[in-house]
């Protein structure tokens, strides 16, 4: 019973996650630089690439994206104001998602990010990030999974 919630539960978040890439500009944002190589590996032009963090209620909520037409990008990922849960607090983990815009599938991607200064790994107000790679995200092995 504990493996069909947790199945049931993942399935159930995947599909809320994957209706909204709309987000808040706040009054700070890290800007992360993303290669064409890099984006290129994953995405198609025409389809979204976002930053998400996780909100006070567990779920992944976006703050800030772009549409990738075949050229490297500078994201905006916006922080959260005081009080309002509306982006990243300091030191969240970036989670990478895309839309396929050809299938109308958000996706979560696997990420490496550059941590030699002047760039950062998580998230800082007025901060610059660089992604060095993305891949498509795994799936979960429920083999681990106690029963």
């Amino acid at each position: 019973m504990r493996k069909f919630l947790f199945v049931f539960s993942f399935i159930f978040s995947v599909f809320l996650f994957g209706q909204s890439f709309e987000f808040v500009i706040t009054d700070a944002n890290m800007t992360i630089q993303i290669s064409d190589e890099v984006l290129s590996s994953v995405l198609d032009e025409g389809d979204l690439i976002g930053v998400f963090f996780t909100n006070a209620d567990g779920n992944l909520q976006n703050a800030g994206y772009g549409e990738y037409s075949g050229d490297q990008l500078a994201l905006a990922a916006w922080a959260s104001e005081s009080g309002m849960d509306n982006g990243f607090a300091t030191s969240d983990v970036i989670q990478w998602a895309m839309y396929d815009d050809s299938s109308g599938e958000t996706i979560l991607l696997d990420s490496e990010m550059n941590d030699t200064p002047p760039f950062t790994n998580i998230f800082q107000a007025n901060a610059f990030g660089q992604v060095i790679s993305l891949s498509v995200a795994s799936e979960i092995d429920d083999s681990c999974i106690d029963d």
